[in-house]
């Protein structure tokens, strides 16, 4: 495996993960078209990886949208909780948070 191999299986990771179909299944095809062993102690590591990264940047993208609204600073114009929370006063925002919540604990 090179770093040819890794950019080119973290390009479909990322590609992947914005579809509703497995981001694992395709990264495991992936490697079996560039002739790697998906069983692999180093593949399994990478794949771990992958998705790792793919966590961090979704957390990362929230935490960053979070805090505009926390902020209530101006939304980027593709933010759509602006048109989703209009009406909403500190009140309704902590109920709808209290529904969240319990929801989000495995």
């Amino acid at each position: 495996m090179n770093y040819i191999h890794v950019v080119l299986l973290a390009l479909v990771q990322g590609a992947a993960e914005l579809l509703p179909v497995s981001s694992s299944a395709h990264v495991i095809l992936a490697q079996r078209f560039l002739g790697l062993d998906p069983a692999a102690p180093d593949m399994v590591f990478l794949l771990v990886m992958l998705h790792t990264g793919t966590m961090g940047a979704v957390l990362l993208y929230f935490r960053v949208n979070d805090m505009a609204v926390v902020d209530a600073r101006p939304a980027p114009f593709w933010d759509k909780v602006e048109s989703r929370f209009a009406g909403f006063d500190e009140a309704k925002f902590r109920r709808a948070g209290v529904r969240v919540v319990p929801g989000a604990i495995p």
